[in-house]
């Protein structure tokens, strides 16, 4: 009966509850600190933020106790900071390959929200100012671009084709104005006017005395 007891399959949630005793046996200020923020998040965040956070925290916090002397949040300085920024680049995800652009983004902006926040509360255990600045956090990918399917590019180019066309009312070419003719005919006889009375006096000058 011992022996079947012993292989019971642990609740969801025991690894995560483990750790915590570990790290408050290690350092209690810290757990404390980090756990009282966890309740507050779970007041105004929803259940799976709330997950993911402790996850973030747990692990920042076993970083902290395994390689450096931090045992208090507020002790907690801008050389840790960028130590642990330098492990977790080299951090491993599931398949062996390095950590997402994604999750790298998300864990150092939850950390960053985190001291944020405890010092905006203005909690005794908060550090003199965040650890974690903005240039910490990698910029947000990129999305790639929509590559349209057959049928959405035989749509797309109908609808360029249509546009193209020229429809029932438009006119092929220029229409000529129906006064431009007329209009070059005045020009030139007024042109022609200067000339035509010039000659006319210079008749009138020549002519035989009576």
């Amino acid at each position: 009966m011992t022996a079947v007891a012993s292989e019971v399959r642990k609740p969801s949630g025991s690894q995560a509850a483990l750790e915590w005793s570990e790290i408050e046996v290690m350092a209690p200020q810290l757990a404390r600190t980090m756990r009282r923020y966890l309740a507050q998040l779970a007041t105004f965040l929803a259940p799976l933020s709330v997950v993911a956070a402790d996850s973030v925290l747990r692990q920042f916090a076993r970083w902290l106790l395994a390689n450096t002397g931090v045992e208090n949040v507020a002790d907690i300085r801008r050389d840790e900071l960028e130590d642990f920024k330098v492990w977790l680049a080299a951090r491993r995800g599931v398949k062996g390959d390095r950590l997402s652009s994604n999750t790298h983004r998300q864990r150092l902006r939850t950390l960053r929200a985190f001291f944020e926040r405890i010092i905006e509360w203005d909690w005794p255990d908060a550090p003199p100012r965040n650890p974690v600045i903005g240039g910490d956090i990698p910029p947000r990918p990129e999305p790639l671009p929509k590559f349209l399917d057959d049928r959405d590019a035989a749509r797309l180019m109908a609808r360029q084709s249509v546009k193209r066309s020229p429809g029932p009312t438009r006119r092929r070419g220029p229409r000529p104005h129906r006064h431009a003719g007329r209009r070059t005919c005045r020009s030139r006889s007024r042109r022609d006017r200067p000339h035509r009375r010039r000659t006319l006096a210079s008749n009138t000058g020549r002519q035989a005395p009576q």
